[in-house]
């Protein structure tokens, strides 16, 4: 289980949709809880932030391409 504080950033358009978000968290904290011991070794280290960031944008392209519209 992993337990995350994360601070949020949005702008919005003059219809009150989002724009852009931006979230900030202790990234090393996280990395310890979701991947272990890997993430305590290494969490802090940019390979393993390059790895999630990509991942991570990854997941966001195959969602956005499966969502209609």
């Amino acid at each position: 289980m992993v337990h995350n504080i994360i601070e949020s950033a949005f702008t919005f358009d003059n219809q009150q949709l989002i724009l852009t978000q931006r979230d900030t968290f202790p990234f090393w904290r996280w990395t310890r809880q979701a991947l272990g011991l890997p993430g305590m070794l290494l969490g802090w280290s940019p390979m393993i932030r390059s790895q999630v960031r990509a991942k991570a944008a990854g997941n966001l392209a195959a969602y956005l391409a499966r969502k209609p519209g």
